[in-house]
């Protein structure tokens, strides 16, 4: 995309999108999330099992215990139980494994947390520790239809022919602005204290 004086490109910036041409654009959202009955908690577990599994790590109890930050009874007490729902496979003594249900809500949740990741550090240019602690709170509370709009919103913007990286480059140069207690030279917007709400109309 051309026009922006500084050189953004909205693929680059967003991340090119994995959806194939002439397919819809986004999933819909489903009418019910699998991981409806299951606290933050369990879903982190799951999440924290298919990242390992990625990573083609030995997926053991003290794996898991480690990458949690928690005690390996803690991890046992849990695994456990996920395994009662039969959401993992955890034979005793043996490796840790995502049963197929359990797959498909630990992918589910990691969608979520990628999705607010990428617009938290891509959009808000949140720095990135930060965003990944963000993002794994928010992922578990946010509902499939916010989930559904979000995307739909980043999906726009990477496909959309107008010059949006010249507003999201403009954007950025305005939140240093502000972050720094000055007007927006642009815009010639005066500067918000951090916390203070804009108000429309």
């Amino acid at each position: 995309m051309t026009g922006s004086r500084h050189g953004y490109r909205i693929a680059f910036m967003l991340g090119k999108s994995n959806i194939k041409p002439g397919a819809h654009p986004i999933r819909h959202p489903e009418p019910a999330h699998l991981t409806d009955t299951l606290s933050s908690h369990m879903e982190m577990y799951l999440k924290t099992i298919l990242q390992l599994q990625r990573e083609d790590r030995p997926v053991g109890v003290t794996a898991v215990a480690k990458a949690l930050g928690v005690s390996v009874p803690s991890a046992s007490q849990a695994l456990r139980a996920l395994r009662e729902r039969g959401l993992v496979v955890h034979p005793t003594y043996g490796k840790v494994r995502l049963s197929d249900r359990g797959r498909d809500v630990a992918a589910a949740v990691n969608e979520r947390f990628e999705t607010l990741h990428r617009f938290l550090t891509n959009v808000l240019h949140v720095d990135e520790r930060t965003a990944r602690q963000e993002a794994c709170q928010i992922e578990h509370v946010l509902t499939d239809d916010t989930l559904w709009r979000l995307e739909a919103w980043l999906d726009f913007v990477s496909r959309c022919r107008l010059d949006l990286a010249q507003v999201l480059g403009h954007f950025h140069e305005y939140l240093e602005h502000r972050m720094a207690g000055n007007c927006c030279p642009t815009c010639e917007v005066p500067p918000l204290g951090r916390g203070e709400g804009v108000r429309v109309g």
